[in-house]
C-alpha cells in the first residue's frame, strides 16, 4: 500500500471523503479546507478562516510533503 493509499483510507474510515487531483508535474495533491473547487472540504475540519493545508505525493504515491497555508 503506498503512502497516498494509506493517507486516503484513513481519512475515509474518520468519514471524510477525500478529493485529490494530479499537477502538472505528475504529483498527486490533496488540499484540506482550501478554497479551490477540487478541495477536501469536511465539517470535521476547524481552524481559522482563511487557513488550509495541501499534502503532495510523487508519482509513486510516496509522501513528500504537507504544507499548512493562510
Amino acid at each position: 500500500m503506498t503512502d497516498l493509499e494509506s493517507f486516503k483510507k484513513t481519512y475515509i474510515q474518520l468519514g471524510i471523503n477525500i478529493i485529490s487531483y494530479v499537477g502538472e508535474n505528475g504529483n498527486t495533491y490533496i488540499d484540506l479546507n482550501g478554497w479551490k473547487d477540487n478541495a477536501t472540504k469536511s465539517s470535521k475540519f476547524d481552524g481559522y478562516g482563511g487557513f488550509m493545508s495541501d499534502v503532495e505525493f510523487d508519482t509513486n504515491g510516496k509522501f513528500l510533503r504537507q504544507g499548512f497555508w493562510e
